[in-house]
């Protein structure tokens, strides 16, 4: 019976129907050697599935063949004279062997066709849709014989048939690996990942669970957000549009957490939901907060110290010139002792802007210049104060920062300086750099007035110096030395996260 496109037609339909199903690779490319078979009697059909990384064909289908040919081709090489299939793979083209008993390219494989009586083979590359080799398809006949005009376009349309079961496969097999490199990263997640369906939980990985405050064991599949969370904070967090919003709740032991979160609508088990990735930034806001707070304290601190300190001498030097001025003529000793006051004064009002200035100067650290801007600092401090300061740089040249990093170190050490000088009375104080192992230390140490005791409440500057340690990740210790002074010392973990490359 010769075989035409029409009399196949009904079977490639129920075929394409089966590969919308769940049936694997083998089961599916099966049914269509088995198609092969139908409608070409006398003729076994093999499918080899393409293996680009190795080069070789691995063993898909051959239903009527017995266990041992399909372990014989499995893995033939993709190259010029590797039977009919190897051959069409490498030549990316239909190869006819009408005689296999007389063929050159099935040499090699003579004993496994007279052992399954095969006599004549007709291989037929089929391609993806990118053009990527995908596979072959082969007949083998028990007499020699080449294949008639309509058996060999039935054999065209079954490889074709077979490029898309291969095709669809890897592509689910694409998206299953996908998936599950996906589930894998929500699960490794530091932030939260959960996804809804108008509110009905379908994930939360284990950082969801932490953030809303549940036991590791609690089942909270299918359960509505509102019977995990508070009500409001369930509402505003299933109700986050595309885009982002804060929610807040309070979790058992009534902390309050600020949650932001990135709303993202997906496809989940083929249906519409939302995937929230959820971040809790109550510490972030915290800190932010403090950064206004000790900026408004800063800029107190500077009016007081405008106010108090320069403002009340200017107030002096107003009042000596007027006694001046009224005693010139009468009293010109006098007016000329108020003159030297005067000079001294105006001294000493220069050397404190100086030194305001100095310890608020915005000094811009570029890497690897900590050491010079410290350098400065102290030499510009040591021109306008009567005390003795000093700094020593033991820090490897090699060292770098990154500017973020050097930048703080040298805000600590122009706080520290600051509070050695204008509160501490101060009459030395030493600066260190140095390298203690895998870590950088900064240290201030003065033998000024101390703190006034283990009880007090920090201030402004010692607040500020804690916070800028946070924020490079250093530690930071200021104790009472004795027998009087303070020392500062910081930190610093040297780490890949502090180079400037």
């Amino acid at each position: 019976m010769n075989a035409t496109l029409g009399s196949v037609l009904p079977r490639l339909t129920a075929l394409l129907t089966k590969m919308t199903t769940a049936a694997s690779l083998n089961t599916v490319l099966a049914d269509v050697a088995l198609l092969v078979e139908h409608e070409i009697p006398g003729v076994r059909s093999s499918i080899l599935v393409a293996n680009e990384s190795t080069e070789v064909l691995l063993h898909g289908a051959a239903p009527s063949m017995p266990d041992q040919y399909a372990s014989a081709v499995n893995g033939i090489r993709i190259v010029e004279g590797q039977g009919g299939c190897g051959t069409a793979a490498a030549r990316r083209w239909i190869v006819i062997v009408a005689n296999i008993e007389t063929s050159p390219l099935w040499s090699a494989f003579l004993p496994l066709a007279r052992q399954h009586n095969l006599r004549a083979c007709w291989s037929v590359p089929f391609f993806g849709d990118d053009g990527r080799l995908a596979g072959t398809l082969a007949a083998y006949a028990a007499i020699p014989r080449e294949p008639t005009v309509d058996e060999l376009e039935l054999l065209k349309y079954a490889a074709l048939l077979a490029g898309i079961v291969v095709t669809r496969h890897r592509d689910a097999q694409l998206i299953r690996e996908s998936a599950e490199h996906y589930r894998q990263l929500a699960a490794l997640s530091p932030d939260g990942v959960i996804v809804h369906q108008d509110g009905r939980v379908r994930y939360v990985n284990a950082a969801g669970m932490y953030l809303m405050d549940l036991p590791s064991d609690t089942s909270v599949r299918d359960r509505m957000l509102r019977s995990i969370l508070p009500e409001q904070s369930a509402a505003a967090l299933q109700n986050v549009a595309e885009g982002r919003a804060a929610v807040r709740w309070r979790k058992r032991d009534g902390a309050l957490v600020i949650v932001e979160a990135l709303s993202v609508p997906i496809t989940f088990d083929g249906q519409r939901a939302s995937l929230l990735v959820c971040r809790d930034v109550s510490a972030r806001i915290a800190l932010e907060r403090e950064v206004l707070r000790s900026t408004e304290s800063e800029r107190a601190r500077m009016a007081v110290e405008l106010h108090e300190g320069i403002g009340q001498q200017l107030a002096g030097i107003n009042l000596l010139l007027s006694g001046a001025r009224s005693s010139i003529v009468d009293n010109p000793r006098r007016a000329e002792t108020d003159l030297n006051e005067i000079s001294r004064l105006i001294v000493k009002s220069i050397a404190r802007v100086r030194l305001l200035a100095i310890l608020s100067y915005p000094l811009a650290v570029e890497h690897n210049q900590l050491s010079l801007a410290l350098t400065e600092l102290v030499n510009r401090a040591r021109n306008v104060s009567d005390s003795g300061i000093y700094f020593k740089c033991e820090l490897e040249p090699d060292i770098r920062l990154e500017k973020a990093v050097a930048t703080e170190l040298y805000r600590i050490a122009q706080e520290a300086l600051g509070n050695a000088l204008r509160h501490a009375s101060a009459e030395t104080i030493e600066m260190v750099l140095s390298r203690d192992g895998t870590q950088i230390t900064l240290s201030i140490a003065d033998d000024g007035v101390g703190l006034p005791s283990a009880e007090f409440t920090p201030g402004v500057g010692i607040r500020s110096m804690n916070y800028r340690a946070s924020l490079i990740g250093a530690t930071i210790r200021i104790d009472r030395r004795r027998p009087t002074g303070t020392h500062v010392e910081v930190h610093l973990p040297l780490g890949e996260s502090h180079a400037d490359a």
